[in-house]
């Protein structure tokens, strides 16, 4: 009975084998067993049939002999890691042969061994050419399109290839069998972010965009643009998030590059003499600088939003000065030159301000405002008021001080550096940037100024440093502030101070002559009580016996001890009083107690507003002169009696003589004091004009001649004072006729009494002069001119001006290009994933029909998607100049048959583009390319625009050697107030809004058009529809050149 069940059951099992080896011999599709290497163990006669190979002549070979080389990489990592779903892939047969298959891998273990089952068979070739199609366009696209779970580590379940070159990692390493997630790339001060604004979208179940730091595979840090949505399945839950990824590196290091530059232009507005406004055309102020809070006494926020002038200008003026600023902001009236009008500052002050004023504009070209720049000239002139007022003060003296600055890190490399002349540096400004200061200057000074940087970093605060530095023609002194500036990098403010050092050098010089003279010499203050001296020479310490330290801060009548009863003290203190001059001859005692003769002298000492402030007394010891006096007196009264009437005669000429004698040698020294102090006036007064920095002076007489030219500028200008001195004004060569004449009248208003301020401007140079009367014996006879050079203060002001309006224009494109790009771009995307997911899911017989459909779908949003690929590479290549028109030759009627059909997808339902034309033929030279975008465009654009049913024409003429196109719609039309713009980049009417578009296609038109020597006109009302007229040439040569550049 056993033996019999043991047959039964050894049939059972044969039989179950049998059916087995059956069914994988005749499946209708090919069937493959691979070990783990890949090596085929069995194969069914199906797939040697499919592959062309004979029976048994696959066994032992490895899978990959069935696939194309270039496929070897995804098949060896297929074999690691089996596709969970079925894959549409190119195989090849025994000849060579390429088609295209439905590929499936499972694997299992048998008996300890790992295996895998390869199902494959024919595929749909529609099916397989759209993916193909699809797969393409995504693995080309300008970006990485992805889809990911929302688990913990965001999983990838797609990217396409442009992951390989963003991040240098393939996308199979981001899968569930790979060893990478996304969320590791991100860099790790981003990720918090990352995380909680994509749970924030998903919460929401809303779209996103968020830009962050990855790090590459190179370990090179890269900015990415990610544009989301959330996918959400039947239940509402949201799964997966699929969107787009940019490579935004470039943006984004500009845009960092930028900020930087306009926080150094900031810090200069900051730190800049000068007051800077912002107010816009509703008079409102919208940016103010320190200079201006400190003038105005008011703090920035205080100021930022008030109308300027309600609460800044004096009530007399404030009508005036708005109607004045209205009319620069309407283009009725330009901006001056320069403007000077009062404000009212803080506690009711009122200040005058000298302003020079410019337009704001947006891209638009409209004004927005104004932006100005002003000192505070309320001191200056009260001053030239006081100038005026003067009768012996007739000086006018503007003081410039031109600083070095320059930016260094921590290091001591120069980052950027500012020089009013480039003789001020060691070498060129070229030079010098990006140079580390130890290379550029002394060891000694190079550590010097290293250590003060560092102070300056660490403590944060400013540091002062005077030191000599090597320049081009020779050495400079300056005196260094430096002020620490963003986090690592020190401001360096450096003042030339060489001429006050040349000063201080000659005052110790004058000292030193001084205390090598013969004479003692004492200084008292005379507006202190006691009158103490406050300056002694050597020469009166070693006649009176006493040092310093014991003499500076007491009077000086300790020299008499208590021999104050002497008719010269009486004289000397009645001269103080008076404040005169006088010299007198009195008793002195040294320390000692010894007594000397003094023959004092006292000079008394004014200011310019005529006050005494101090006494000079010369001394000479006259003992020895004295001593012999009395003994000739003592000699002459031994004379004999007879004699002595006269003797007496004799000794009252002499007394006469003598009183003479002196009276003519104080009128001598007084004369040498007076000629002393004229010479020095008139030195200090030469220094000062030729060394008048940034500018000159000029004098000219009644009769217009030049009489005195001086100033710094001289050099600069290779003038010779010499050529013009001695001139009148109609002979010097250097003024044209207009100059001249403008010269004379302000010569006579000058003349007349009247100070006046202008600018004028001479060669590449703005100066602002200003005049002034100079008066001798209560008579206007001179016309001082002073010119400052104030084209540096003009170029800062235009900087400004520009940096601004560049930012407005950076800030409005970005938030254009963020949102198309955002609208644009996600529905397309969403619409072809979801399309190619649900296509793997109906991939079963009898679901041709809704395959169809979803590729349909996908086709439609590929060629959408494709149109803003162009628009934004074609605006790219225009924008760098590397498209050029390459013509052809080609029968125009049948090219725009060709171009008409494949406008049949884009047509909305009953729609019909009718195309007239005069000639059967018409043969031309031109870019067919080029061409076929224009009329795509605008015929694609007449379609969009139009509702269903409604007819599109295209019509053909020829005229003279031209073609023109036109095409005619009855859609929407264009506003009247959009067709100015409506060839601007990213600009869509206001009427167009809610339909898909770029606003790149009419810009590239009108571009394409030119480059092909042509034009694009339009006539266009809302609600009646448009005609664009396109004119090209029948022929366009090779050699003609690009006319767009």
């Amino acid at each position: 009975m056993n033996r019999l069940k043991e047959k039964d059951n050894r049939k059972q099992k044969v039989t179950e084998a049998s059916i087995y080896q059956a069914i994988f011999d005749s499946s209708l599709a090919g069937l493959f067993v691979l070990d783990a290497e890949g090596n085929i163990l069995k194969v069914n006669a199906k797939s040697e049939r499919m592959f062309g190979y004979k029976k048994g002549a696959l066994l032992n070979k490895n899978i990959e002999i069935i696939f194309p080389k270039r496929f070897k990489k995804e098949i060896e990592f297929f074999i690691k890691n089996p596709p969970s779903d079925p894959i549409q892939i190119l195989g090849l047969d025994k000849n060579g042969v390429e088609f295209a298959i439905d590929f499936r891998m499972v694997r299992t273990v048998v008996e300890d061994q790992t295996i895998s089952a390869v199902y494959c068979k024919n595929a749909d070739l529609a099916v397989f050419e759209s993916d193909r199609k699809l797969r393409t366009l995504v693995a080309n696209a300008p970006g990485i399109v992805y889809r990911c779970k929302t688990d913990k580590l965001w999983t990838m379940e797609f990217l396409s290839n442009a992951c390989e070159s963003i991040s240098g990692y393939v996308p199979e390493q981001f899968y569930e069998r790979g060893n990478l997630s996304w969320g590791t790339l991100i860099h790790t001060n981003d990720r918090g972010e990352v995380n909680n604004e994509r749970r924030k979208a998903i919460s929401k179940k809303e779209s996103y965009q968020i830009c962050y730091r990855i790090t590459t595979a190179t370990n090179k840090l890269k900015w990415i643009l990610e544009i989301g949505s959330c996918v959400e399945n039947q239940l509402g839950k949201v799964d997966f998030l699929e969107g787009f990824m940019q490579d935004v590196t470039n943006q984004k290091e500009a845009e960092i590059s930028l900020t930087k530059e306009k926080e150094l232009l900031y810090k200069y507005l900051e730190t800049a003499a000068s007051i800077f406004l912002v107010i816009n055309i509703d008079h409102k102020i919208t940016m103010v600088n320190r200079k201006a809070c400190e003038v105005l006494g008011y703090e920035a926020k205080e100021m930022v939003g008030k109308n300027w002038f309600n609460h800044y200008i004096p009530k007399s003026q404030r009508k005036d000065l708005a109607q004045f600023f209205d009319l620069m902001t309407k283009g009725k009236l330009e901006p001056p030159d320069f403007k000077e009008n009062w404000v009212i500052a803080k506690g009711n002050i009122r200040k005058l301000i000298r302003w020079r004023n410019a337009l704001l504009k947006d891209e638009n070209g409209m004004v927005t405002g104004l932006i100005s720049s002003g000192i505070d000239v309320t001191e200056q002139v009260n001053a030239e008021r006081e100038l005026r007022a003067s009768v012996n003060k007739n000086k006018a003296i503007i003081e410039a001080l031109p600083d070095v600055l320059t930016v260094h890190d921590k290091k001591g490399t120069v980052l950027e550096i500012h020089v009013p002349d480039e003789s001020y540096l060691v070498a060129p400004i070229a030079e010098i940037e990006g140079k580390n200061i130890k290379d550029l200057l002394p060891k000694e000074l190079g550590d010097q100024l290293k250590n003060i940087t560092q102070t300056v970093l660490r403590n944060q605060k400013m540091e002062t440093l005077e030191v000599t530095a090597p320049v081009a023609n020779g050495t400079v002194d300056y005196e260094c502030r430096f002020v620490p500036f963003n986090k690592n990098q020190v401001l360096t403010i450096a003042r030339n101070i060489s001429k006050t050092k040349e000063i201080q050098k000659m005052l110790h010089l004058r000292n030193k002559a001084l205390d090598a003279a013969g004479n003692g010499i004492i200084i008292v203050d005379a507006q202190q009580p006691d009158m103490p001296i406050i300056y002694c020479n050597n020469a009166f310490t070693e006649i009176t016996g006493y040092n310093r330290e014991e003499v500076l801060g007491v009077n000086c009548k300790f020299l008499q001890n208590d021999d104050r009863d002497q008719e010269a003290i009486v004289t000397m203190v009645k001269a103080i009083q008076k404040g005169e001059a006088s010299r007198v001859f009195l008793r002195n005692y040294r320390k000692d107690g010894s007594l000397f003769w003094n023959d004092l002298s006292i000079t008394p000492l004014f200011n310019e507003n005529q006050i005494l402030t101090h006494f000079i007394g010369v001394q000479n010891d006259v003992t020895e002169i004295h001593n012999a006096k009395n003994q000739l007196e003592q000699y002459a009264n031994k004379l004999e009696e007879k004699v002595a009437n006269r003797t007496k005669e004799i000794e009252a000429t002499v007394q006469k003589l003598v009183e003479n004698n002196l009276i003519l040698e104080d009128q001598i020294q007084e004369t040498k004091l007076a000629e002393s102090e004229a010479q020095r006036s008139q030195a200090q007064f030469n220094a000062i004009a030729e060394n008048f920095p940034n500018g000159f002076i000029v004098v000219f007489n009644a009769d217009c001649e030049l009489v005195y030219l001086e100033g710094e500028e001289l050099k600069r200008m290779n003038l010779n004072k010499a050529d013009f001195e001695g001139k009148h004004i109609d002979e010097i060569s250097i003024f044209s006729k207009r100059q001249i004449e403008q010269v004379k009248q302000d010569l006579i208003k000058t003349i007349a009494g009247n100070s006046i301020s202008f600018e004028v401007e001479f060669g590449d140079f703005c100066y602002a002069v200003n005049t002034t009367p100079l008066k001798s014996e209560e008579n206007i006879v001179w016309a001082l001119f002073v010119y400052n050079n104030i084209t540096e203060q003009k170029n800062v002001q235009e900087k400004l001006a520009k940096a601004l309006k560049e930012e407005q224009e950076l800030n409005e494109l970005k938030s254009r290009f963020i949102s198309m790009a955002s609208h644009e771009f996600r529905t397309p995307l969403s619409a072809i994933l979801s399309s190619a997911i649900l296509i793997g899911k109906q991939n079963e017989p009898g679901m041709e029909e809704r395959r169809e459909k979803h590729v349909s779908r996908i086709r439609n949003h590929v060629k959408h998607l494709v149109v803003i690929l162009n628009d934004f590479l074609s605006l790219s290549k225009l924008e760098e100049g590397k498209v050029d028109a390459k013509p052809q030759y080609f029968d125009l009627i049948e090219y725009c048959k060709i171009v008409i059909d494949e406008m049949e997808s884009t047509k909305k339902k009953g729609q019909v583009i009718k195309f007239n034309h005069t000639s059967a033929e018409i043969p031309v030279f031109l870019d067919p390319k080029l061409l076929s975008h224009i009329l795509i465009n605008l015929l694609s654009n007449a379609l969009k625009y139009s509702e269903e049913g409604n007819d599109v024409v295209m019509e053909i003429q020829q005229a003279d050697e031209a073609v023109l196109f036109k095409i005619i719609d009855n859609g929407i039309g264009i506003p009247e107030k959009d067709q100015k713009n409506l060839f601007d980049r990213f600009f869509r009417a206001e009427n167009a809004t809610n339909i898909s578009g770029t606003g790149l296609g009419l810009h590239i038109v009108k571009h394409y058009a030119e480059l092909m020597r042509g034009t694009v006109k339009f006539k266009s009302k809302t609600g009646n529809g448009s005609t664009f007229t396109v004119q090209l040439p029948q022929k366009l040569y090779e050699h003609e050149k690009n006319i767009i550049n």
